[in-house]
Order: C-alpha cells, then structure tokens, then sequence
C-alpha cells in the first residue's frame, strides 16, 4: 500500500522495475548534463587522464604521492576486499567470510564500491601532482573518509538489526551480539578504516601541501567577474540536488530506494538502511564541494570529472545492471497513493 495506490513487486516480469523509472536515468541524466557543460565550458569531456597538467617537478615522490598510490591501489581493490572478507565489512549477508563458494551481492554495496574503485584511478592519476587535484584530495577527506566513517559508527549504535553473516565460518562462531551491540563487527574494521584513511590523507596533505584542504580552501578566489556560464549555473543547481538528496529518496522513496524504506511520499512510515545513508552522504558532500567549485570550474577539473563518470555514469550503470541481476524486489511494494504498486 502506499499514497500511489498498490505497488506491484514485478512488472514485465522485472523485479525492481522502479528504479528504471527514477534512479537509474537520473544518474545518467545528471552525468550527461554536468558532461555537455563541460564540453561547452572547459571544452573537455573532463576523462580522467585529461584533468591535468603534467607535472614539471622531477623531484623524488613525497611521502604524500607515494601514499596516494597506496590508497589508490586500494580503492580498486576494495570490491575483492570486501567480498573476500566480509567480516567486518559487510552490511548485508554477504555469505560466510574469506569463501568465494558463498557470495552474495547486494546493489546498494555495489554502488558504494563502485565510487570507491573509480576513485582509485584518480587518486593514482593525482598523486603525479597533488596540487593540482586540491578539491578532489579534499573530498576523499572529509567525505570519503570521516564522513563515511561517522555515519558507519553511528550505524553500529543506531539498533538496526544485526546485518551480515552470523553463524559457523573460518574464525568459529560469529555471534549476532557482542555486549548487546548489533553489528559489533563493524567496529573492528569498517569504521576504523575509513577514519584512518581520511586521517592519513589528511596529515600527507598537511605535511606536503600546508594545508587541512578544508572545503572552502581548496580554491583560490577567482579573477574573472564576468556574468555566471551555463556551466556554472548548473553545478549551483547540481550541489543543492545533491544537498537535498537525502530529503528527496527518503521523502519519494518510490524509484529511488532499494530496500522497503517505507509507504512513498509520507514520514510516518519511514525506514532507514545503513547502505543508502552511506551513498547519501557521499553525495551530500559533495553538495557544497559543487557550490564552491561553481565559481571557477577550471579550478576542479578533477573533482567534476569524478562527479561526471563515477557519481553520475558508473553509479547509473550499477544501478541498471542490478535491475536485470535478478535480485528479489528490493523496495516498497503495495498499495500507494500512485495506485498499487
């Protein structure tokens, strides 16, 4: 049941239609968008190996450009890492830890990596010339990072109900709770790690360019005065789409949520999922990173050409092969005030 009428669980044999409706051509759209203003703007289609310069220095790598390819090789490993291990990692059942022979995937997990393993190449790509990429390092900072990390721990506390695989595995027993906290385990790896990447990234770019790359530093006040480009205009509307993010799936909730988040367009029947407040987050962030870039786009090349393929195509992508990967329907499905859903 929901405001729309009933929601039906298939249509056309296809479960999770939905988010062919609403999630998966928004992604693309707001790629294709931010990819044309480009093109007009910057004349680029802002591909990764095109954001910079190259370098001139032929000093021996800093400890921070060195570091930067460490994490970048890990981002792209992340998916491996996450579905080899599970424990610890995993919010869903993802099946018993460090087997391959018990793997189960989950689409808002995918999404998650998904940014993640894309950012891999950029951080590989920055790590060349790191001043180059301020806004981009900024964003693994303190969205990627301790964003992350703070809303992963506030997950662990927040009572949802034990999420991953509890039962017989290499390790023994893995208990549902430990000291009557539901997903205890997150707190031996998940969370931690996330806090000591964005720590680590934080005090490499302290050490090597003077600076906590706070969101408002990362740009030098532009010159140019002259009236607002096309560009410019939409990325002021891209970050508060991104800003108000959360509002909008939680609010519509039809087409935008893949587990049942509640009856669409109402609050009193409103349920949350560790996953989708990370995706959230992500975007959030990079709500401001986007208002800020606006005033000199040629300033963040890097950082909107993340925002292009990976926050925009890649994320689309995932998103509509999962349509088809026949998981069970994900979402809410009955009646609604659109009819049955």
């Amino acid at each position: 049941p929901s405001v729309f009428g009933d929601i039906p669980e298939t249509v056309g044999g296809i479960n999770n239609w939905d988010k062919l409706i609403l999630a998966c051509p928004t992604w693309f759209l707001l790629g294709t968008t931010n990819l044309v203003f480009a093109k007009m703007n910057l004349d680029s289609y802002l591909l990764p190996w095109e954001v910079m310069q190259a370098p001139t220095d032929t000093a021996a790598l800093t400890g921070q450009q060195i570091w930067m390819k460490i994490n970048g090789v890990l981002y792209l490993g992340l998916g491996l890492l996450a579905y080899g291990v599970k424990f610890g990692l995993t919010w869903h059942d993802a099946g018993a830890p460090l087997t391959i022979s018990d793997l189960k995937f989950h689409p808002y997990y995918n999404m998650i990596i998904i940014l993640y393993f894309i950012m891999g190449p950029y951080l590989l790509q920055a790590s060349a010339d790191p001043a180059q990429c301020k806004s981009l390092i900024s964003y693994v900072i303190w969205a990627m990072g301790f964003a992350h990390g703070l809303i992963a721990t506030l997950a662990v506390f927040s009572h949802f109900e034990p999420l991953g695989y509890y039962g017989p595995s290499v390790f023994g027993d893995i208990p549902e709770t430990v000291g009557g906290i539901n997903n205890w385990d997150k707190l031996i790896l998940a969370c931690p790690t996330w806090f000591l990447l964005g720590t680590t990234n934080l005090v490499f770019a302290k050490m090597n360019l003077d600076s906590y790359l706070l969101p408002w530093e990362v740009m030098q006040a532009p010159t140019d005065t002259a009236a607002l480009t096309g560009q410019q205009i939409w990325m002021k509307i891209n970050g508060v789409l991104y800003l108000g993010l959360g509002l909008l799936a939680y609010g519509v909730k039809f087409g935008l949520t893949w587990h049942d988040a509640g009856a669409p367009l109402t609050i009193s029947d409103l349920k949350f999922h560790p996953y989708y407040n990370m995706i959230i987050i992500l975007y959030f962030i990079m709500g401001p990173y986007l208002l800020q870039a606006s005033a000199d786009p040629a300033q963040c090349k890097s950082l909107i050409s993340y925002v292009i393929w990976a926050m925009g195509f890649a994320h689309g992508l995932i998103a509509t092969l999962a349509v088809f990967s026949h998981f069970e329907p994900l979402g809410y499905y009955g009646p609604s005030v659109f009819g049955d859903i």
